[in-house]
């Protein structure tokens, strides 16, 4: 299964992401439409680590578990309705590894959530 909208006539997948294309055969959902995707502006902010100096992924609350309330405020901040500094670990959401936060991150915290997968990539 792949984290798309639609694949077009020519074989490329239209992200559900606004600003990331999925794979080197796609584009993002503004590039689609005609736009330029402009990347989130992040702010630093310590990681959010255990007692043992860890990031515990997908644990944006830092209760020492994931969540749905770990998934809202991942989602919130994917469309902006909070920036990164409401989020006590900044550091968990990245739970593919790939170096960004996106909806691909926001699906698989989602399917942990569903049990249909038992750990993140990351």
């Amino acid at each position: 299964m792949e984290p798309s909208l639609w694949q077009d006539d020519n074989g490329r997948y239209i992200s559900a992401d606004h600003v990331y294309p999925l794979g080197s055969n796609g584009q993002s959902l503004t590039e689609y439409y005609g736009g330029t995707p402009t990347p989130p502006t992040t702010t630093t902010k310590p990681a959010g680590t255990t007692a043992s100096g860890t990031v515990t992924k997908g644990d944006l609350n830092k209760d020492g578990k994931v969540t749905i309330a770990d998934l809202l405020l991942m989602s919130r901040y994917l469309v902006r309705e909070i920036d990164a500094s409401k989020i006590p670990s900044t550091a968990a959401c990245d739970v593919n590894g790939d170096g960004r936060v996106n909806a691909v991150d926001c699906v698989l915290v989602k399917q942990f959530l569903a049990h249909l997968i038992d750990k993140f990539p990351a």
